[in-house]
């Protein structure tokens, strides 16, 4: 009992945390827009469930194609990055030139450094 309210419950409760804004956008999704706009309607509940706003999204909307648009592109530029990724470590790890312990530890002390730090320069 004891090990349930130290570990579990916290757990428990940080997972429902992180798992709330899913619920909120599947909720609001299926909610007329009566129900969106009224002040009385309960938040967290939906009384009359309807799928107008998916169909409005798929039929009437361009969604579909920039759906596929930006698979296409996320494809391209991940199977991109893993090549010239893979060619790259395949070079340091079997090519030994003078200096290459310092380009691979350049390369690992990069990875350190969080990328929005990247962008004060630019504020």
């Amino acid at each position: 009992m004891r090990r349930l309210l130290s570990i579990w419950l916290p757990l428990l409760a940080f997972a429902l945390f992180l798992l709330f804004p899913f619920y909120w956008m599947v909720l609001t999704s299926i909610k007329p827009n009566e129900e969106l706009v009224s002040v009385t309607a309960n938040p967290f509940w939906v009384a009359h469930p309807t799928l107008d706003h998916v169909k409005y999204l798929f039929s009437s909307t361009s969604y579909p194609r920039w759906f596929w648009n930006t698979m296409a592109v996320a494809s391209a530029a991940t199977a991109l990055s893993i090549s010239v990724s893979f060619s790259a470590a395949v070079a340091l790890a079997r090519l030994r030139f003078r200096g290459s312990e310092g380009v691979s530890l350049g390369i690992y002390l990069a990875y350190l450094i969080p990328p929005a730090i990247l962008f004060i320069p630019l504020a």
